[in-house]
């Protein structure tokens, strides 16, 4: 199982071209957009699929909202740090 999502993870960043062309966010890198997805720290759902991940390199958490196989967007998100503080 942990194998098919970083296979999920690395095909939705591999068709977000038109993401990382338009979107503001796209200081992200993508290895940390496949990471969240594969293995994120928390996950919730608002008709699209959210995924919480800290990024230890710049000390600071991103959120992932896909859509089925299509990345909508990643950016970097303040309010899990006051929710969440630094995992363990």
């Amino acid at each position: 199982m942990a194998t098919n999502r970083w296979i999920y993870a690395k095909s939705v960043v591999d068709n977000a071209v038109e993401h990382y062309l338009t979107d503001p966010h796209s200081e992200v890198a993508k290895e940390w957009i496949i990471r969240a997805i594969a293995e994120p720290d928390y996950t919730d759902n608002d008709g699209d699929d959210l995924y919480f991940s800290y990024v230890p390199e710049i000390k600071k958490w991103i959120r992932v909202v896909v859509s089925g196989d299509r990345l909508i967007t990643a950016y970097i998100d303040r309010r899990p740090m006051k929710w969440w503080g630094i995992p363990e």
